[in-house]
């Protein structure tokens, strides 16, 4: 016959007898009540004894008054109990069959397996808040009664507030009665001794000073089987720790079909819990790639999903999304609270499961953790020594505290490209650690320190992007993004304006080489904006954050802007060497603009007072922005020193990124020259180095150059794959200028193989966006192409018209078209002199 459960009285009263030392016999002696009713009250077969057993008891115990009328509380009104122990032979009570779990088939059958094998005989599920390890634990449970002939015991310390009460409530659950002077642990080994037991012990966190308990077991008890949940291992020799990973979720950057989205784990426990609350949900793909979001949005966390979908009788989807979207800290944990009773209180929202984790740190670990709320996503080791420690006479060892918050499943280890320490938290942890910090009023001084951390930060691997450390130094730039956006969004949202600039303009370069061209345009003027309307900062701050607004504005070809910010840059600099770059810059819009004698006057000033100056840096950028004007212009004997020597320069300090740009110029004069092999060997070390550096708008270059040489050795089929190519790169970076350059490639080289309707598509397309840009000699450039096009199409009229339009503009204005183009603009001229109106041949003839 199935014994009772225990209610909270039995344990409360148990644990208490035991704490004073004494046996159920002395006890009774001293209450005046017999063996039999303290038996029967501890057993839980009697859950509701009289008041003044409970007092007689109380007082033997040497309990205050108010403890005694807590403990006749607990008869009078026991809490829902949670799942407790079978005893005997009897299985312990099963999960709900109504909530199957899912998403769990990989952990189940890996630790049936392990529990079964006879090699691991205690195994603890660790995992954070929610994770969904006392589910796992209770369904393996259930699901291992036949290989253990129904032996098997569970038993949750929930409830148990002092390690020395868990070896009495292993006792209790296995219905093991002490005997008379005889230590209980003694009787637990005992009783456990020739026994195949499974014992699964939930929230085993609370038992981390019992683990001499736990050791004994294993010493004396080989075939018990010892199944643990705890939100920190014990960490006792024979133990094997078995994480519990988050639900998984479904990559959202790649197209799904509702299928496949529906499919994972995660948004299956979304679906199902949202269904199990109301009847004729529909789910629809808008509702399963909305479940998605939120699931993705909330890191897998079982807990966290379930309360969550618990809303949708009231919201919709899109509706939840845009709650957890917008709320953070105290909003977002509102939200993931269940609104129906029932369950251990742990469990009724994100907020209780996480405060009993944090309630279980010591107090130099609870600091640490709320201050690295203010993190978005990962941080470093040298991130949270700046940030997070307190000072020195508080006598912290941060790695000590963060190596106890990893060990109580509140930080993960994060990867990172070297290798480095690097952590990281659930989202839902990292917005819980918020609203502490909010608490506690912190946040104001914590975020200050995370944004000047990180504008230092982001200045010193400036300085390393254009040396040997390059790749490290974009690299972990990478890595602290996402917190050098929330450095940014708090400097604008407080007006800390300096700081603001400061990571403004350290920040270009890897805007434009990374293609966050669009976003650091709206970070840089946004900030502009501000301190224009009246904000403060310093003239050398300011100076940055314009000379970055003006590379990034002349990189999406706004050139009245560009120009414009370029002219202040010199107002509030007097660097000399920053104003000697500034006219390379000044000579970067003018090549822009068509105006290549300009650009030239502008590119020679720059390099001749930079090389005065022995600015290396800036030299090089001199060299290489001359040599490529040169090239276009065809002035191969002019550009071929100017690349040699930025090469060698490059090679010499290694610069990566400075070596490949060389070599896509150099690999263009060597096509030029007719060396195609020694062109080909170029572009790809140059796309190699690019590639290595993850630099997309130089990959979508490098692409490009080499479609252009399979283009002029006739291979029409490289020269497509090469332009295709380099046209998605440049579309996923926004880098419209590659695109239009892409399509005008592309178009040339499918009119050549034939694809004549497809050509016509790409050129039309790639003059739309040259016209859009001001791009005059590039829009030139496909008109060239259409009309030589039209003219193989036999279109002679249209190709009059095409040719009139170019001939306008070059007459226009100081356009400068590559020496490619102006031969062939020259030949489709000289064609239709020839031409008889008899036969007009198709160029090639």
């Amino acid at each position: 016959m199935s014994q009772p459960q225990p209610p909270s009285l039995a344990l409360a009263l148990q644990q208490r007898r035991t704490a004073r030392g004494l046996t159920q016999e002395e006890l009774a002696e001293r209450a005046g009540v017999s063996v039999r009713t303290l038996s029967d009250i501890e057993r839980g077969v009697s859950r509701f004894p009289h008041r003044d057993t409970l007092r007689l008891l109380g007082e033997a115990l040497d309990l205050t008054p108010d403890e005694i009328v807590a403990l006749q509380q607990v008869a009078r009104h026991p809490p829902i109990a949670s799942v407790s122990g079978s005893v005997a032979n009897q299985p312990s009570r099963a999960p709900d069959e109504e909530t199957p779990l899912i998403g769990r088939e990989r952990e189940v059958q890996a630790l049936r397996q392990m529990l079964t094998d006879g090699q691991h005989h205690l195994i603890t599920l660790t995992g954070p808040a929610g994770i969904g390890k006392t589910r796992l634990a209770l369904t393996l449970a259930q699901s291992l009664r036949q290989e253990f002939a129904e032996r098997v015991t569970v038993v949750d310390l929930t409830s148990v507030t002092d390690p020395a009460y868990v070896v009495a409530a292993l006792a209790h659950a296995l219905d093991l009665r002490e005997r008379g002077g005889q230590p209980i642990l003694e009787t637990l080994i005992g009783g456990l001794a020739d026994q195949r037991r499974l014992l699964v012990v939930d929230s085993a966190e609370r038992a981390l000073e019992a683990r001499p308990v736990f050791s004994a077991i294993l010493a004396h008890c080989h075939a018990v089987a010892l199944l643990l949940t705890s939100r920190h291992p014990l960490e006792i020799t024979g133990e094997r720790i078995f994480p519990v990973p988050p639900l998984a979720t479904p990559d959202l950057r790649k197209p799904m079909p509702p299928d496949q989205l529906l499919s994972a784990p995660a948004v299956a426990l979304f679906i199902e819990r949202a269904m199990a609350g109301q009847t004729g949900y529909a789910v629809t793909p808008v509702v399963a790639r909305t479940s998605a979001k939120i699931c993705v949005r909330l890191g897998g966390i079982p807990l966290a999903i379930e309360l969550a979908a618990s809303w949708s009788d009231r919201l919709a989807p899109q509706e939840i999304l845009a709650q957890l979207a917008a709320g953070s800290g105290g909003a977002l944990l509102a939200l993931l609270t269940r609104r129906t009773g029932g369950g251990p209180a742990r469990q009724r929202s994100m907020r209780d499961a996480l405060a009993w984790s944090y309630h279980l740190l010591d107090a130099q670990a609870q600091v640490i953790f709320r201050r690295l709320g203010v993190f978005v996503g990962s941080w470093s080791l040298e991130g949270a020594e700046a940030v997070c420690a307190p000072p020195a006479s508080a006598d912290v060892e941060l790695v000590d505290a963060l190596t106890r918050l990893a060990r109580h499943s509140l930080i993960f280890p994060a990867p990172t490209h070297d290798g480095s320490p690097r952590f990281t938290m659930h989202a839902v942890i990292a917005s819980y650690a918020a609203t502490l910090l909010d608490e506690r009023r912190e946040r104001a001084a914590i975020a200050r320190r995370h944004a000047e951390y990180y504008a230092d930060l982001a200045e010193r691997l400036e300085q390393g992007l254009t040396g040997a450390e390059q790749a490290q130094s974009l690299a972990r730039l990478v890595d602290e993004y996402e917190n050098i956006r929330a450095a940014l969004l708090w400097t604008r949202e407080h007006r800390e304006l300096d700081l603001g600039l400061r990571l403004v303009g350290a920040l270009w370069w890897f805007w434009e080489t990374r293609g966050y061209v669009t976003e650091g345009r709206e970070w840089a003027e946004g900030m502009l904006r501000l301190l224009e309307s009246g904000g403060s900062a310093r003239d050398e701050s300011a100076a940055r954050a314009y000379y970055c607004a003006t590379i990034l504005a002349a990189g999406r070809q706004d050139y009245a802007r560009a120009e414009r910010y370029a002219h202040v840059f010199l107002e509030k600099t007097d660097s000399p060497p920053k104003r000697a770059r500034a006219l390379l810059t000044l000579g970067n819009i003018a090549k822009f603009k068509g105006e290549r004698a300009q650009a030239s006057a502008f590119y020679a000033d720059g390099l001749a007072a930079l090389r005065e100056l022995h600015d290396t840096k800036g030299t090089l950028v001199a060299l290489n922005n001359l040599s490529a004007l040169t090239i276009e212009q065809g002035d191969l004997a002019q550009a071929l020193p100017l690349v040699e020597e930025s090469l060698a320069i490059k090679r010499q300090i290694g610069d990566q990124r400075g070596v490949a740009v060389s070599l896509m110029n150099l690999g263009e004069i060597e096509k030029l020259r007719g060396a195609m092999a020694a062109a080909r060997q170029s572009l790809a070390e140059g796309l190699q180095m690019f590639e290595e550096l993850d630099d997309r708008q130089g990959i979508a270059l490098a692409l490009n150059n080499l479609g252009e040489l399979a283009y002029a050795q006739g291979d029409d089929a490289e020269a497509i794959s090469r332009f295709e190519a380099s046209l998605r790169c440049a579309e996923q970076t926004e880098d419209m200028a590659g695109v239009a350059r892409a399509r005008l490639r592309l178009g040339e080289a499918l009119a050549r193989q034939g694809a004549h309707t497809q050509a016509e598509g790409e050129l039309r397309a790639s003059l739309a966006l040259f016209e859009s840009l001001g791009q005059r000699a590039e829009a030139t450039e496909c008109l060239i192409a259409q009309a030589s096009l039209a003219w193989n199409l036999g279109q002679h009229d249209a190709t009059d018209r095409l040719l009139a339009d170019v001939g306008a503009r070059l007459a226009g204005g100081d356009i400068g078209l590559p020496q490619a183009a102006q031969a062939e603009y020259e030949r489709l001229l000289a064609v239709i002199r020839t031409t008889t109106d008899q036969r007009r041949p198709a160029i090639g003839d």
